[in-house]
């Protein structure tokens, strides 16, 4: 199947992969140093630099929603504009404070923006729906791309200078992400806050959104996929620095990522022939395996190392195909509604697994990962009873 996109599909995949990778980016900047920079604030208490560490992903799983429904109630650019202004005016306050408290509430704000949803809901509604894992795997290669050079970049420039820059490059790039959106990119022509016939968005439908073709699977499935990433980039890097050196991890991160690059386009499509089902339950069948050997490989780099590309691999996967067949499966007119559940489920995920990691760390390096891999495997059988006749009907070639 030979995939060739319009010059407008070709702007809207540009323009939403800019606003989501640069976000990214600007948050994993700030990943690998974030917490020693907390600590050493007055008044720092571990309870504190948790819940600083954790505000941006609460305040996103409260907002998905909520600005779900206001994208396809007034519009995505108004909405995707408003959540980069918000997140750049908690940039900028994070940057000039000295204060837990303050700080805290600037990570309140950066997540309260919580654009996602919409971006998604915007490529859903500006792409021919027989190539949309494909479109989805583009995003996922430049947010991917975004995450390695985060996490090289973060501890270079935190070191060499200050953290408080790392909050002005978030700054630099929410800046350049609404001059982009602003000035080249057009509402969508069937944004559905131009359908006259929406008097209620969402509200009289939330048995659709929530259950309509399986959805509450795939939210479930997003759900587990994100506590498992978030658990294994809290214990992994951990053991990475045994033995290597922070500045150094990017010889584990880079192949790491080109090769989850390489995964993404080929299984995303392949899920455009017609085949999501099939590549969701591989990709939770790859992080079953891989966080089992992970379970058992604290001591043992190599098979680490094999365990981390492995679960990469499955994530690779899923990052594109999951929010695609939400999309597809969503009802009319309330595809960002739908996306924000989704996106509300996958950040929830976030933080329970920040929370999960922390405690069951304690317990022991094995007991986490088997727990992920139970998990995983859980999820495995749900979204391979995913009912695929909305899929089959757009994946068709």
């Amino acid at each position: 199947m030979k995939i060739k996109f319009t010059s407008a599909e070709k702007k809207s995949i540009f323009g939403m992969s800019l606003v989501l990778s640069s976000r990214m980016l600007g948050l994993s900047l700030l990943l690998p140093v974030f917490s020693i920079y907390i600590s050493g604030m007055s008044e720092a208490t571990p309870f504190l630099v948790g819940m600083t560490l954790g505000a941006y992903g609460l305040t996103q799983t409260l907002f998905q929603v909520p600005f779900g429904i206001m994208g396809d109630r007034y519009g995505r650019k108004l909405v995707v504009i408003t959540g980069l202004v918000m997140f750049a005016v908690g940039s900028i306050i994070a940057a000039l404070t000295n204060d837990i408290y303050i700080l805290m509430c600037a990570r309140f704000l950066q997540g309260s923006g919580a654009i996602a949803s919409s971006c998604l809901a915007w490529i859903a509604d500006t792409t021919n729906e027989k190539y949309r894992n494909t479109a989805m795997a583009f995003i996922g290669m430049s947010i991917g791309m975004s995450i390695t050079l985060g996490l090289i970049l973060g501890p270079l420039v935190g070191g060499m200078w200050d953290v408080k820059y790392l909050f002005w490059i978030c700054l630099f790039l929410s800046l350049v992400s609404i001059t982009y959106i602003s000035i080249f990119m057009k509402t969508p022509t069937n944004d559905p806050s131009k359908q006259k016939t929406i008097s209620n968005p969402a509200f009289s439908h939330w048995s659709d959104v929530l259950k309509g073709g399986g959805l509450w699977r795939l939210d479930f499935a997003g759900f587990i996929k994100n506590i498992c990433m978030t658990s294994v980039f809290f214990a992994v890097p951990l053991v990475l620095k045994r033995h290597y050196h922070m500045t150094h991890m990017w010889k584990i991160y880079v192949p790491m990522t080109i090769l989850g690059m390489f995964v993404m386009m080929g299984c995303s499509k392949q899920a455009d022939k017609g085949y999501a089902r099939q590549f969701m339950a591989l990709g939770f069948a790859f992080i079953t395996v891989s966080v089992g050997i992970i379970a058992f490989s604290e001591d043992h780099l190599t098979r680490l190392i094999c365990g981390f590309f492995t679960y990469y691999v499955g994530i690779a996967i899923l990052e594109p195909i999951l929010p695609s067949a939400v999309s597809k499966l969503a009802p009319k007119n309330y595809t960002g509604t739908t996306l924000g559940v989704f996106n509300m489920s996958q950040y929830f995920g976030t933080f329970c697994g920040g929370i999960l990691a922390g405690l069951m760390i304690t317990l022991g390096f094995e007991h986490l990962f088997l727990s992920l891999s139970g998990a995983a495997f859980v999820a495995t059988i749900i979204v391979a009873f995913v009912r695929t006749e909305g899929l089959k009907r757009h994946d068709a070639v």
